[in-house]
């Protein structure tokens, strides 16, 4: 109040400050972004540019463009290293399991975050310390336990005298049907859920089986998507038990493919030489599905990652 008793008006901060200081942090902010997808494109560019380079090229030194463009590279890759048959093989590999695991992890996440059971907690304990032991610890007893899996591939009960599920489909899937992980986002996903739907549910007379496959599995969708595509692109990708469990071309994938293709060696009138460029367009044609599938699902999986990390 001054001297007349009328109210001094408020002194006003400079506002200059704080929008140069919010400007400076979109700046940079949107920086770090672009050094990011700097980081991020420039391998995946690198790789294009080779594929439709000329395999007879050397490598080094990169030039700005190809002196001849050329898809060549794409046709040597599908006949020599036999993208397609190992692909297919991929797909079903791939496909199965992510199925498998889905439906597990919906199951077991629904049973962990409803229902209650003597040992649940001790269960569950189980579940997330399973999620702690690395898997190449693992592979070697797991290689062992296939092998020596009693009563099949020749095997008597005691697991001698055959080779078991070495080299078979059931070799390859049977150790990835089950993810720990995969059942800890869904029990997540579906704590987010209320629990005013179960009751109400009960007071109508359904049964638990009903509860979960007509009321909770459909508002899940989101996360059942995010859980496969993560399974698909895991096993889509994976290398060490692919490479370790098969031998024969009729169930490699396209990962333990393209690792064999150290020992392809083409000779020319020039010499010889491995040929970098067909690994690098079988490489981009074994990204093309994950990519397809990700930009078909991004919308699930966005929000079914969102969602689980609710609680």
């Amino acid at each position: 109040m001054n001297a007349n008793g009328k109210r001094k008006p408020a002194l006003r901060q400079p506002e200059w400050p704080g929008k140069v200081g919010r400007s400076v942090g979109m700046v940079a902010v949107w920086l770090m972004i672009f050094v990011g997808l700097v980081i991020t494109l420039t391998p995946f560019l690198i790789s294009v540019y080779l594929s439709i380079q000329d395999h007879t090229l050397k490598i080094l030194p990169y030039r700005i463009a190809p002196s001849e463009w050329t898809l060549a590279n794409y046709k040597g890759a599908w006949s020599n290293i036999h993208v397609g048959e190992y692909g297919l093989n991929t797909l079903i590999y791939a496909g199965v399991v992510s199925t498998v695991v889905t439906v597990n992890a919906a199951l077991s996440g629904y049973i962990f975050a409803r229902m209650r059971f003597p040992g649940k907690q001790v269960l569950w304990s189980i579940v997330l310390a399973s999620m702690m032991v690395p898997t190449v610890v693992t592979v070697v007893p797991l290689l062992y336990q296939m092998i020596r899996f009693p009563l099949a591939g020749g095997n008597d009960i005691l697991g001698h005298g055959g080779q078991g599920f070495y080299d078979t489909w059931a070799g390859l899937m049977l150790p990835a049907l089950y993810g720990s992980s995969a059942a800890f986002l869904m029990r997540q996903f579906f704590l987010t859920l209320p629990a005013e739907l179960e009751d109400a549910a009960r007071v109508d007379g359904c049964s638990e089986l009903g509860i979960f496959t007509r009321i909770m599995l459909p508002l899940a969708t989101p996360g059942l998507a995010t859980i496969f595509m993560f399974e698909f692109q895991g096993r889509w990708n994976t290398l060490l038990w692919p490479a370790m469990i098969t031998a024969s071309e009729s169930k490699r994938t396209l990962s333990a493919g393209f690792a064999d293709l150290s020992q392809l060696v083409v000779g020319t009138s020039a010499g010889v030489y491995i040929p970098i460029h067909w690994a690098q367009a079988g490489a981009l044609m074994m990204a093309l599905p994950i990519i397809l599938l990700f930009i078909v699902g991004q919308r699930y999986f966005v929000r079914g990652i969102a969602l689980t990390g609710l609680k």
